[in-house]
Order: C-alpha cells, then sequence, then structure tokens
C-alpha cells in the first residue's frame, strides 16, 4: 500500500483524524471497506480505523520499494 500513500502522509495524516489508530488488522478492514466485502473476518478487523482515506494516487509512487 506505500506505493499509493504521498509521502510523508504517516506523519502527516492527509484526511485523517489525529486520534487515528493503525494497526495490522487495519489492512483486512480497509481492504474489506475498498471492496465492500460483506462481512468482516473477525471481530478485530471490524475496530480499527482504516487507510482509504490516505490511499490517495491513482498510480503507484517510484520513489519507494
Amino acid at each position: 500500500m506505500a506505493s499509493l500513500v504521498e509521502g510523508g502522509a504517516g506523519r502527516q495524516c492527509h484526511g485523517v483524524g489525529r486520534t487515528s489508530e493503525f494497526e495490522h488488522s487495519s489492512i483486512p478492514a480497509t481492504l474489506k471497506k475498498l471492496f465492500n466485502l460483506k462481512d468482516f473476518l473477525t471481530k478485530r478487523d471490524a475496530l480499527p480505523d482504516t487507510f482509504e482515506g490516505l490511499l490517495t494516487r491513482k498510480t503507484p509512487r517510484t520513489d519507494c520499494p
């Protein structure tokens, strides 16, 4: 996902609340939201904030691995 996020977005939280908390389960929660999946995998996936507010690029960045 890093290549679809503007550089420095993690530090600046573009469009995401300053109280947002991201964790490993933010990834499946984000995928559920992006692909409009019916159910969460577990209750834990339903709790974290999601990354879709940070995924602003239409094409991947080329300055990161």
